[in-house]
């Protein structure tokens, strides 16, 4: 099938067989419930791979192997699948124990029978775009990771105003003062930044969100950029920041380093049982 757009849906491939449980070391139900799952899919056919949804070396290493990860936890669970599955193309299917559950598509009650239906081959794929975020210090990578919600730049512990150096496509944007600046990408736009006065995009718009952090300039206000927009952000050396991507890789930053935000070249997959207008649906219910 060609996709009509980077962001298009498509119906599930009917070769869900090699199955990867993921259970949350802090929450015991989720054991039992992956131990449900993992002998469904063996008495269907399949096989199955269990491991913490904490060892992200092992998923890692195993993801070649797998057709399907399903997570059992929040959505932090899923963002932290997602960046590994996301290379491999492997499809997710979260199963929510968290509260707010933005990205899983199952609760506990019902997902052993949403897992017979996706071995069934019903569902549908819903493709979502990722960030690539890149940290360079004196002409030198130190860092590069793919976050599926946002990236951060700002103040960290210390409550000291940080001063952003902010350009778009190699044009200046905004010198930003405040507690500092999130790129979301549409399904991070109702995460951080949402929270921070942004706008709310459908999760296939191909579009970035800025959303400036408790800025100084009242005028400024968070900008809907074009997906392929390059973002570079450079803190002054007189204000001390971190750097974190999808709340779960966090680091200090120096002076003179340099962020740089960009499409990512791999997608999350997230298997749907659910109508394809299930956001709209259920938007208001989970933003209360």
């Amino acid at each position: 099938m060609t996709d009509a757009s980077p962001l298009a849906q498509d119906t599930l491939p009917p070769s869900v067989r090699r199955v990867g449980i993921l259970h949350h070391p802090r929450i015991p139900q989720t054991l039992s419930l992956e131990g449900e799952l993992a002998d469904l899919v063996r008495t269907e056919g399949g096989t199955v791979w269990t491991a913490s949804a904490w060892d992200q070396g092992a998923l890692v290493r195993q993801m070649h192997d797998l057709d399907l990860v399903v997570t059992l936890g929040g959505d932090g669970t899923l963002l932290r699948a997602a960046r590994s599955a996301a290379p491999r193309g492997v499809a997710l299917l979260g199963v929510n124990f968290g509260r707010l559950g933005f990205l899983t598509e199952l609760r506990p009650d019902d997902a052993v029978a949403g897992m017979r239906r996706v071995l069934a081959g019903e569902g549908w794929l819903d493709r979502r775009a990722m960030l690539r975020v890149e940290l360079w210090r004196d002409g030198v990578r130190l860092l590069q990771t793919d976050g599926l919600n946002d990236c951060f730049v700002g103040r960290g512990s210390a409550p000291r105003t940080v001063h952003l150096d902010t350009r778009i496509d190699g044009a200046a944007f905004s010198a930003i003062a405040g507690d500092g600046l999130i790129v979301a990408t549409s399904t991070g736009s109702t995460a951080y930044a949402v929270a921070a006065g942004g706008p709310i995009l459908a999760p296939d718009t191909p579009a970035l969100v800025l959303a400036p952090v408790a800025a100084h300039v009242l005028a400024l206000r968070p900008l809907v950029a074009p997906l392929t927009a390059q973002i570079e952000i450079e803190p002054r050396a007189e204000s001390p920041s971190v750097l974190s991507v999808d709340g779960q890789v966090n680091l200090d930053l120096a002076p003179g380093d340099t962020i740089r935000v960009m499409c990512s070249p791999h997608q999350a997959v997230f298997i749907r049982l659910r109508s394809s207008t299930y956001f709209f649906e259920t938007l208001l219910e989970r933003l209360r």
